[in-house]
């Protein structure tokens, strides 16, 4: 998307739309349902963009689990209707919308709100000018398109500067192991595991900050 960093810009934020792929930004409980921060759903109803009904996928599946013991559910083969999933009233602050580059690349962040963003540096020369003024200054935003570009840099930057060892696969661990194709080396699992909290990290505090669910891949592969 080419900017015109002169050309003042109305504040834009996401919208919501029935059928829409949607990320829990915090943990819900509520009697015997309890679900974990980033668990995935679909908008089935909303009546406005404050609120909508979210079926959250992967409740009830399991025999052990309380809500389906207390319900004494039965799964087994399907028989008369297999429970899948719960449905919930959330609040619109409480969820992110699945990103989509063409809705959602020219919605508008507040630069503060940009720059509270961890990984987040000042790009003077990609903001754009907003329509609202702060005492006789114009206040400026960042496009959506723009704070991804910049995550997704320092995020890779970051894991370059960790100096992480990446560890070749045998021959055996190749032909056993269910990596994505090409891939030859990976992290140790203590190194994973820093790699991963980062990119949650910066994936729920853009969600969180944004309204949209963005998964950030720092130049690797993920499965």
């Amino acid at each position: 998307m080419k900017l015109d960093t002169l050309k003042p810009y109305s504040y834009k934020r996401r919208t919501l739309s029935n059928g829409e792929l949607i990320y829990t930004l915090s943990e819900v409980k509520n009697g015997l349902i309890h679900i974990e921060p980033l668990s995935v759903g679909k908008i089935v109803y909303h009546s406005n963009q404050v609120e909508a009904n979210v079926w959250i996928f992967n409740k009830g599946t399991y025999a052990n689990e309380p809500i389906n013991q207390a319900l004494q559910i039965d799964n087994f083969m399907c028989k008369n209707g297999k429970f899948e999933g719960v449905v919930l009233n959330l609040d619109g602050r409480d969820f992110a919308i699945k990103y989509r580059a063409k809705e959602h690349n020219d919605i508008t962040v507040k630069e503060e709100q940009a720059l509270s963003l961890p990984l987040f540096t000042e790009w003077k020369e990609k903001r754009v000018p907003a329509c609202t003024f702060k005492g006789n200054e114009r206040e400026s935003y960042y496009l959506l398109e723009t704070v991804i570009d910049l995550l997704e840099t320092n995020f890779k930057r970051w894991i370059d500067n960790q100096k992480f060892v990446l560890h070749d696969l045998s021959e055996q661990e190749l032909e056993d192991s269910n990596y994505g194709e090409g891939v030859t080396q990976i992290f140790s699992d203590k190194d994973q595991e820093l790699i991963v909290q980062k990119k949650q990290d910066v994936e729920l505090a853009f969600a969180k900050s944004t309204g949209i669910y963005y998964e950030f891949t720092g130049g690797l592969v993920w499965e």
